[in-house]
Protein backbone atom coordinates (compact mmCIF):
# COMPACT_ATOMS: atom_id res chain seq x y z
CA UNK A 1 0.00 0.00 0.00
CA UNK A 2 0.58 3.85 -0.26
CA UNK A 3 -0.15 6.28 2.57
CA UNK A 4 -1.39 8.55 0.19
CA UNK A 5 -3.41 5.93 -2.18
CA UNK A 6 -6.89 6.08 -2.13
CA UNK A 7 -7.86 2.40 -3.28
CA UNK A 8 -5.03 1.28 -0.15
CA UNK A 9 -7.69 3.23 1.88
CA UNK A 10 -10.70 1.92 0.55
CA UNK A 11 -9.76 -1.11 0.96
CA UNK A 12 -8.45 -1.61 4.30
CA UNK A 13 -11.88 0.16 6.05
CA UNK A 14 -13.56 -2.47 3.86
CA UNK A 15 -10.98 -5.33 5.11
CA UNK A 16 -11.22 -3.70 9.00
CA UNK A 17 -14.55 -5.70 9.50
CA UNK A 18 -13.20 -8.58 8.55
CA UNK A 19 -10.03 -8.45 10.45
CA UNK A 20 -11.91 -7.67 13.50
CA UNK A 21 -13.43 -11.64 13.28
CA UNK A 22 -9.82 -12.83 12.67
CA UNK A 23 -7.50 -14.32 15.86
CA UNK A 24 -4.26 -14.25 15.60
CA UNK A 25 -4.71 -18.47 15.53
CA UNK A 26 -6.16 -18.22 11.93
CA UNK A 27 -4.58 -15.55 10.53
CA UNK A 28 -2.49 -12.34 11.28
CA UNK A 29 -2.60 -8.92 9.34
CA UNK A 30 0.76 -7.21 8.87
CA UNK A 31 0.61 -3.66 6.21
CA UNK A 32 3.66 -3.30 4.01
CA UNK A 33 4.19 0.05 1.47
CA UNK A 34 5.39 0.57 -2.02
CA UNK A 35 8.72 2.04 -2.13
CA UNK A 36 11.89 2.58 -4.72
CA UNK A 37 14.77 3.76 -5.02
CA UNK A 38 15.80 6.70 -7.07
CA UNK A 39 18.31 4.98 -9.60
CA UNK A 40 20.10 8.31 -10.30
CA UNK A 41 20.64 9.22 -6.20
CA UNK A 42 21.81 5.68 -6.37
CA UNK A 43 24.47 6.08 -9.03
CA UNK A 44 25.64 9.11 -7.07
CA UNK A 45 25.72 7.04 -3.27
CA UNK A 46 22.81 9.07 -2.27
CA UNK A 47 23.90 12.47 -1.97
CA UNK A 48 21.49 13.82 -4.18
CA UNK A 49 17.96 15.44 -2.68
CA UNK A 50 14.78 14.59 -4.08
CA UNK A 51 11.01 16.41 -3.49
CA UNK A 52 9.98 12.65 -4.11
CA UNK A 53 12.08 10.56 -1.84
CA UNK A 54 13.73 10.28 2.04
CA UNK A 55 17.02 9.41 3.09
CA UNK A 56 18.58 11.08 0.11
CA UNK A 57 16.85 8.80 -2.36
CA UNK A 58 16.83 5.43 -0.96
CA UNK A 59 12.92 5.58 -0.28
CA UNK A 60 10.76 7.53 -3.21
CA UNK A 61 7.15 7.29 -3.01
CA UNK A 62 5.38 5.40 -6.15
CA UNK A 63 3.23 8.08 -6.91
CA UNK A 64 4.13 11.27 -9.40
CA UNK A 65 1.03 13.01 -8.71
CA UNK A 66 0.48 13.71 -4.68
CA UNK A 67 1.52 17.36 -5.23
CA UNK A 68 -1.90 17.47 -6.75
CA UNK A 69 -3.30 16.58 -3.42
CA UNK A 70 -2.48 19.37 -1.15
CA UNK A 71 0.60 20.00 -2.31
CA UNK A 72 2.46 16.73 -0.86
CA UNK A 73 6.00 16.04 -2.03
CA UNK A 74 6.50 11.95 -2.70
CA UNK A 75 9.20 12.24 0.56
CA UNK A 76 6.30 13.72 2.79
CA UNK A 77 4.24 10.78 2.01
CA UNK A 78 7.33 8.38 2.90
CA UNK A 79 7.56 9.67 6.46
CA UNK A 80 4.17 9.35 6.44
CA UNK A 81 4.34 5.73 5.49
CA UNK A 82 7.24 5.32 8.21
CA UNK A 83 5.20 6.82 10.71
CA UNK A 84 2.35 4.07 10.09
CA UNK A 85 5.19 1.71 9.73
CA UNK A 86 5.65 2.75 13.74
CA UNK A 87 2.18 3.24 14.81
CA UNK A 88 1.63 -0.13 14.11
CA UNK A 89 4.70 -1.61 15.43
CA UNK A 90 3.50 0.59 18.95
CA UNK A 91 0.26 -0.78 18.61
CA UNK A 92 -1.37 -2.79 16.41
CA UNK A 93 -4.84 -2.90 17.97
CA UNK A 94 -5.35 1.02 17.22
CA UNK A 95 -3.67 1.09 13.69
CA UNK A 96 -7.05 0.87 11.55
CA UNK A 97 -8.23 3.16 13.70
CA UNK A 98 -5.41 5.78 13.31
CA UNK A 99 -5.73 5.14 9.58
CA UNK A 100 -9.06 5.38 8.87
CA UNK A 101 -8.58 8.52 10.72
CA UNK A 102 -5.88 9.76 8.63
CA UNK A 103 -7.58 8.87 5.28
CA UNK A 104 -10.92 11.10 6.61
CA UNK A 105 -8.97 13.84 8.43
CA UNK A 106 -5.71 14.23 6.10
CA UNK A 107 -5.68 12.59 2.97
CA UNK A 108 -9.48 13.02 1.53
CA UNK A 109 -9.51 17.05 2.69
CA UNK A 110 -8.21 20.04 0.26
CA UNK A 111 -6.67 22.63 2.75
CA UNK A 112 -4.72 26.04 2.05
CA UNK A 113 -1.04 25.87 3.41
CA UNK A 114 -1.50 21.74 4.46
CA UNK A 115 0.62 20.18 6.79
CA UNK A 116 0.51 16.61 6.34
CA UNK A 117 2.99 15.79 9.12
CA UNK A 118 0.78 18.12 11.42
CA UNK A 119 -2.35 16.43 10.53
CA UNK A 120 -0.63 13.08 11.08
CA UNK A 121 0.46 13.54 14.51
CA UNK A 122 -3.21 15.37 15.63
CA UNK A 123 -4.61 12.06 13.85
CA UNK A 124 -2.37 9.66 16.09
CA UNK A 125 -2.90 11.69 19.11
CA UNK A 126 -6.65 11.56 18.80
CA UNK A 127 -5.84 8.24 19.11
CA UNK A 128 -3.97 7.55 22.55
CA UNK A 129 -0.43 7.09 20.40
CA UNK A 130 1.85 8.96 22.61
CA UNK A 131 3.70 11.34 20.74
CA UNK A 132 7.24 11.20 22.23
CA UNK A 133 7.04 7.08 21.60
CA UNK A 134 6.01 7.24 17.69
CA UNK A 135 8.77 10.12 17.26
CA UNK A 136 11.71 7.67 18.96
CA UNK A 137 10.51 4.62 16.76
CA UNK A 138 10.72 7.38 13.66
CA UNK A 139 14.43 8.66 14.70
CA UNK A 140 15.58 5.33 16.27
CA UNK A 141 14.63 3.30 12.75
CA UNK A 142 17.53 5.71 11.08
CA UNK A 143 21.27 4.17 11.29
CA UNK A 144 23.68 6.33 10.90
CA UNK A 145 22.96 8.78 14.20
CA UNK A 146 26.27 10.65 13.05
CA UNK A 147 24.76 12.26 10.32
CA UNK A 148 24.08 16.03 10.87
CA UNK A 149 20.26 14.82 9.43
CA UNK A 150 20.23 11.47 10.74
CA UNK A 151 16.97 11.53 7.98
CA UNK A 152 19.55 11.20 5.15
CA UNK A 153 20.67 7.90 6.35
CA UNK A 154 19.78 4.33 5.73
CA UNK A 155 16.36 3.69 7.48
CA UNK A 156 15.78 0.10 9.00
CA UNK A 157 12.17 -0.46 8.89
CA UNK A 158 11.95 1.17 5.62
CA UNK A 159 14.54 -0.75 4.20
CA UNK A 160 12.85 -3.86 5.37
CA UNK A 161 9.53 -2.73 3.38
CA UNK A 162 11.57 -2.33 0.17
CA UNK A 163 13.22 -5.24 0.54
CA UNK A 164 9.68 -7.30 1.16
CA UNK A 165 7.83 -5.13 -1.69
CA UNK A 166 10.97 -6.02 -4.49
CA UNK A 167 11.14 -9.68 -3.59
CA UNK A 168 7.59 -10.44 -3.25
CA UNK A 169 7.43 -8.92 -6.67
CA UNK A 170 4.09 -6.87 -5.67
CA UNK A 171 3.60 -4.98 -9.14
CA UNK A 172 0.17 -3.21 -7.57
CA UNK A 173 -1.49 -1.82 -4.73
CA UNK A 174 -3.41 -2.63 -2.74
CA UNK A 175 -2.87 -5.96 -2.79
CA UNK A 176 -3.37 -8.98 -0.58
CA UNK A 177 -1.01 -12.13 0.04
CA UNK A 178 -2.75 -15.14 1.91
CA UNK A 179 -0.31 -18.41 2.36
CA UNK A 180 2.25 -17.12 0.00
CA UNK A 181 -0.45 -16.26 -3.09
CA UNK A 182 -0.46 -12.61 -4.12
CA UNK A 183 -4.36 -11.41 -5.50
CA UNK A 184 -4.60 -8.06 -6.63
CA UNK A 185 -7.22 -6.28 -5.29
Amino acid sequence: MSSYDEKSYDFLIKLRKFLSKLTNEIATFTPHYALWTCPSCKETNFTLSTDNCLSNGRYCAPDGDMKSQNNVLGKEVVYEDLTQLCLYELDKSKWLDYVEGFYNNCFKRKIENFNLRKCSESVYTLNHYDKEKVETCINDSFIDRSLSNRHDGENILLSQEQKTFMTEGIQSWPTLRVNNETYRV
